[in-house]
C-alpha cells in the first residue's frame, strides 16, 4: 500500500491517485493545537503529509499569513492525509483548530 492523495475529478468521482515513492524527512509527530502551530519545512524536504484528527483544523501556507478559527484552508478531521509542497522561500505551514481538542498530524518528506 503507497501512499496516495483524493483527487476530485470534474463530471465524476473521487478517484485515489498513486504517487511515487515518498521518502520520510524526520520522524512523524502530532500535535494537540491551541493556538497557532507554525511548521517551517526542512531544507532537505520536498512535502508536507497532513491531517487532521479529532477535530477541523484551519491552515496557511504562506510565512506572511495566518490561519483563524474561521479563516484559512480546512483540513477536515478524519479526511485522508493532503500532501503539500514546500518548496519555495516563502512557504511556512500555519495551523490553528476551529475547535479545542484538534490534533494535527505530520510528516515532511521528499
Amino acid at each position: 500500500m503507497g501512499l496516495y492523495q483524493k483527487v476530485s475529478v470534474v463530471n465524476g468521482p473521487a478517484e485515489r491517485v498513486f504517487l511515487q515513492t515518498i521518502n520520510p524527512v524526520r520522524d512523524h509527530a502530532q500535535v494537540v493545537l491551541s493556538g497557532v502551530e507554525v511548521l517551517t519545512a526542512p531544507v532537505e524536504a520536498r512535502l508536507l503529509i497532513v491531517q487532521a484528527t479529532a477535530e477541523n483544523i484551519r491552515f496557511t501556507i504562506h510565512r506572511l499569513s495566518a490561519p483563524s478559527a474561521t479563516s484559512g484552508f480546512v483540513l477536515t478531521a478524519g479526511n485522508d492525509p493532503l500532501i503539500i509542497p514546500t518548496e519555495g522561500e516563502d512557504f511556512q505551514f500555519k495551523a490553528i483548530e476551529e475547535t479545542a481538542g484538534a490534533i494535527l498530524e505530520y510528516q515532511f518528506a521528499q
